[in-house]
């Protein structure tokens, strides 16, 4: 994978930019005269994570010691992230044992990659030893969660009084959404540097950190903005190996937009979202189809509300795919923090 920091002023553009009256599971932007949606599909597209899934399918019983745990962390009742990270930096297995080599890399691959935004301090779920040494993490919804996170961290906490956010849960997966979504995008900010799947390999930063009013006056502008914004969507290579949810959507009016280009001058005045009125629903269905798709409504841009039932039909792309070469090499992927 190519070298990949957050960007984190583009978030501030998100959260000024959020269009109120969203699902609790739906990222909503408006820019430049067109609404952007982030949901559980654009996730699973961007990362190939699974995004499909239950927790009660995933149940162990905590009373005899994990292994791994027991092995590795003393029987410990709490292991903290930094515990972690530094097993895998110690190769605590030793030599001539790959099998826990492998299993600690996945820990460590999960927890700074899929969970990267984590602090040192952070506690791992008893749960995550032990999916990793049941080998059953390849079936586990890794991206549900991520995705929650990320969510909850960002969703609706603009104000004129915080100024300081925490992003939890893959941030990268939505910056790297937001530059499928552009027709073109800043040289200064990010580079294509490929195409397969999943998407998130397509990208690399330039390593600098744009500011919230560089990006307010360039790519967020709403004014004089070559750019045009447009919602991804599956291709049939990306339905053929990940599992994409199907949503059910809103039929939307565009909004009247309420920003000004004052906002990229001060960091601290963010105008107030338009907000959205509901008008009616219908079930999309992003896997393949034998029916012709549905033609599209102008200047209705559809909004998911919630989730259906999910019936998957391919396997996904599994957390030891995306993450082979770290097994392989030990190395923490670029741009990741050590916080």
């Amino acid at each position: 994978m190519k070298r990949f920091d957050v960007q984190h002023q583009l978030f501030r553009c998100f959260m000024a930019r959020q269009l109120n009256g969203t699902p609790n599971n739906v990222f909503a932007v408006y820019v430049n005269g067109t609404e952007l949606h982030f949901t559980l599909r654009e996730f699973a597209l961007v990362t190939g994570l699974k995004c499909v899934g239950k927790d009660e399918d995933f149940e162990f019983s905590e009373t005899p010691p994990n292994r791994l745990i027991a092995t590795y962390f003393g029987s410990a009742n709490i292991v903290k992230k930094k515990h972690l990270r530094q097993c895998f930096n110690d190769k605590a297995w030793g030599p001539d044992n790959d099998e826990d080599a492998l299993k600690i890399s996945l820990l460590y691959f999960i927890h700074t990659f899929i969970f990267s935004s984590e602090k040192n301090s952070a506690t791992i779920p008893r749960l995550d030893f032990d999916l990793v040494e049941s080998g059953r993490y390849s079936e586990y919804h890794w991206g549900i969660k991520a995705f929650e996170l990320l969510i909850n961290s960002i969703s609706k906490k603009m104000d004129a009084l915080k100024k300081y956010y925490r992003i939890a849960g893959m941030p990268l997966a939505m910056q790297v959404w937001f530059y499928e979504c552009c027709s073109s995008v800043d040289s200064k900010i990010a580079v294509r540097v490929c195409d397969v799947v999943p998407r998130i390999l397509n990208w690399r930063t330039t390593g600098n950190q744009p500011t919230f009013s560089y990006l307010m006056n360039g790519m967020f502008k709403d004014t004089g903005n070559t750019i045009v914004f447009k919602d991804i969507t599956p291709l049939d290579i990306e339905l053929a190996v990940i599992q994409v949810p199907q949503v059910c959507v809103d039929i939307e009016k565009i909004p009247t937009p309420a920003h000004s280009d004052k906002s990229g001058q001060d960091i601290d005045d963010f105008s107030p979202t338009p907000n959205l009125q509901s008008k009616k629903k219908h079930v999309e269905s992003v896997g393949p189809s034998s029916s012709p798709p549905h033609k599209k409504v102008k200047e209705q841009p559809k909004i998911p509300t919630k989730e259906l039932e999910y019936q998957p039909k391919v396997p996904p792309v599994c957390v030891s795919d995306i993450g082979h070469k770290l097994v392989h090499n030990h190395q923490l992927p670029e741009g990741q923090n050590e916080e």
